[in-house]
């Protein structure tokens, strides 16, 4: 049984987009180094089809941690067995997993939906299964709608369908959901819908509660390790029980935040499981073609344990993956019109004694694995409408070209709205619409029929330099930047400073850029951030100080605490850089709040101490000056 219906769950807003731009180019990406344990057949496409922009998408900034009861549609299946509910607004998570026979939630049910910057699109929370697809890291959708709706099987069976577009890679894609008997059972298609090759990605992240007793198991003692460095990552291959003299097949013996991919040899059934203390637990298993797990664990540094509470009610949690290749850092190469499958089954599963010797546990497991080969179950007789609704970038692209129309499922003019009204009268050729809503598109085919205009408007101009960006065409996206004038010059000015400031390395000319956006745009957080960022790195410290006077967003706060350090305004610096200071859209893996904090102190001591700076080391401030519990987001 599928039904549609309103749920509450307890948390913040729903993340609102800037109307900026994400611009920046290759030298923001990590790097990614084998060492020698690694071996040279394994055949890894480590670093290939990183793309360091999330356009055509916009960054989802804006959120705060106020949270209250808040309504979601949701889609919950339900027999016998279990009851699974999805959340199709929230990219199609499935957020519960409830085994009716044994009372008990098999994955980590979050109980707050807690937005914070981990996603390719900044907002993320934890908790379910949020299926990754495109680019890596945290899918695109995550944090937004995808269309939904009911199908009918063969044998009368109802089945959730789920499915969007993603604009970068040219993919669309399908996740069909359903039970039977006491496993919930998913089918993923993805179509490279282009007429030229793509790359593919894709995860599926489980989240699973973590003790003291968790333990994950995996058929193969083998995995891939990465270790963290400024920038990028060391990959290394090794025994998972023997890590640092530690089974890390129990979570709670890594100490730092830590990614474990495992290397399942080819011809061994493709599985994980999560078991819990009593014995029971989570088996994800699938067909051959999934063929990465993983575990990530948040490890037991302060910095970790704090990621841990920021992101739920102080519950402990872990991570157990599986993707389509071997490790995370890996896009594989799609030809045109290919289309992939495969399926996912989720079941509780139990063992006498989960703390027995590695191959046995597992030679238990084996038992209990499903075959993940479906037959008839996702044949399907009856698609409804959709009962919710994703963006019509899937409907734009058939538009744009019909032979790019999917197959494995239908995008129709129905599905456009108004954030698409722009792009449709290009392709149409008919009137722009007069007051269009801000979104993006990356398609070069735009640019000609952007040219093809007689009379071009000074929003013709801005999204012409947005998608000559995109194609690697800078000097026409300047001088496009540069004809804009009116109610989009400030969106100009800040595109024309980032490209200066990220892709020419050119601080000075960025910051008068951006200078100029924000004396025409007083009143929006997103440029102002922008006009922090850039001010740093100019070392202009003044203007920005005094247009954060009084603003209260949390990231702006940070950076006019750096400015005030910079300009030795210490002691207003100590009041904004106080264990009440939230950051909300704090990011994973950065280090700004604990390097100012570090800067401040450092002058503090010398000042009260008539010293040198550059003689007083970090070991020194911490000692004397610790980061607060709330400030200290370290992971390493």
């Amino acid at each position: 049984m599928l039904n549609f219906q309103s749920i509450s769950l307890y948390s913040a807003d729903l993340p609102k987009t800037s109307l900026i731009p994400d611009m920046r180019d290759e030298k923001s990406l990590p790097f990614f180094v084998l060492d020698e344990s690694v071996p040279k057949n394994h055949g890894l496409y480590i670093g290939q089809g990183m793309v360091p922009s999330v356009l055509p998408y916009t960054v989802q900034s804006s959120y705060a941690r106020d949270f209250k009861n808040r309504t979601y549609k949701a889609a919950i299946l339900e027999n016998e067995y279990l009851r699974a509910t999805f959340l199709p607004e929230l990219g199609g998570r499935l957020w519960s997993l409830y085994d009716k026979r044994l009372c008990k939630e098999l994955l980590y049910q979050n109980k707050v939906i807690a937005f914070a910057n981990l996603a390719l699109r900044n907002a993320w929370f934890a908790g379910g299964v949020e299926w990754n697809i495109g680019v890596r890291g945290h899918t695109h959708f995550t944090c937004s709608p995808i269309f939904a709706c009911r199908e009918v099987n063969t044998n009368g069976e109802e089945i959730l369908k789920m499915y969007e577009y993603e604009a970068i890679r040219g993919l669309t894609y399908v996740i069909r959901a359903g039970l039977y008997k006491d496993s919930l059972r998913i089918n993923i298609t993805v179509e490279n819908t282009r007429n030229e090759p793509t790359y593919l990605y894709w995860w599926s992240n489980i989240a699973i509660p973590q003790t003291n007793e968790t333990r994950v198991l995996v058929p193969t003692n083998k995995s891939y390790v990465t270790t963290y460095q400024d920038g990028g990552y060391v990959i290394s291959h090794t025994d998972i029980l023997a890590i640092d003299e530690k089974d890390i097949t129990y979570p709670k013996n890594t100490t730092e935040a830590k990614d474990y991919f495992f290397d399942i040899p080819n011809g061994n059934k493709k599985w994980i499981a999560a078991i819990e203390g009593d014995g029971i637990g989570l088996l994800q298993s699938s067909s051959e073609e999934l063929i990465g797990r993983k575990l990530f664990v948040w490890g037991n540094t302060e910095g970790g344990k704090h990621w841990n509470d920021w992101l739920t009610d102080g519950e402990e949690y872990a991570e157990i993956q599986a993707g389509l290749a071997k490790t995370q850092f890996e896009h594989l190469p799609m030809e045109p019109k290919q289309i992939v499958s495969w399926n996912e089954c989720y079941r509780a599963v139990t063992l006498k004694n989960k703390d027995d010797d590695f191959d046995k546990v597992c030679g238990e497991i084996e038992k209990s694995v499903d075959e993940c080969d479906f037959g008839s179950f996702f044949d399907i007789k009856f698609c409804s409408k959709p009962v919710i609704c994703g963006s019509g970038r899937g409907a734009l692209a058939s538009m744009l070209d019909k032979n790019e129309a999917p197959t494995i499922c239908t995008f129709t003019e129905t599905d456009l709205t108004a954030a698409n009204e722009y792009f449709v009268s290009l392709i149409n050729k008919t009137a722009m619409p007069k007051n269009p809503i801000i979104s993006y598109a990356i398609d070069s085919r735009y640019l000609q029929l952007i040219d093809e205009k007689i009379d071009k408007t000074d929003y013709d101009y801005y999204m012409s330099g947005v998608i000559a960006y995109a194609n690697g065409m800078l000097d026409r996206a300047k001088s496009d930047f540069l004809n804009v004038k009116g109610e989009y010059e400030w969106l100009a000015l800040s595109c024309l400073a980032q490209l200066e400031v990220n892709l020419d390395g050119d601080f000075q000319k960025g910051y008068e850029f951006i200078k100029h956006a924000i004396k025409l745009k007083k009143n929006d957080i997103s440029l102002l951030i922008l006009f922090g960022e850039i001010s740093i790195k100019a070392e202009q410290y003044g203007e920005f100080i005094a247009e954060s006077e009084g603003v209260s967003n949390g990231r702006v706060q940070m950076y006019r605490a750096k400015c005030l350090v910079e300009t030795d305004r210490l002691d207003e610096a100590c009041v904004l850089l106080s264990p009440k200071l939230v950051i909300p859209d704090i990011r994973e893996g950065e280090y700004s709040i604990s390097a100012i904090w570090c800067e401040l102190y450092r002058r503090i001591i010398a000042r009260d101490e008539w010293r040198l700076t550059e003689t007083i080391t970090e070991d020194e401030v911490l000692q004397k000056y610790p980061i607060p519990y709330s400030l200290d987001f370290r992971m390493h």
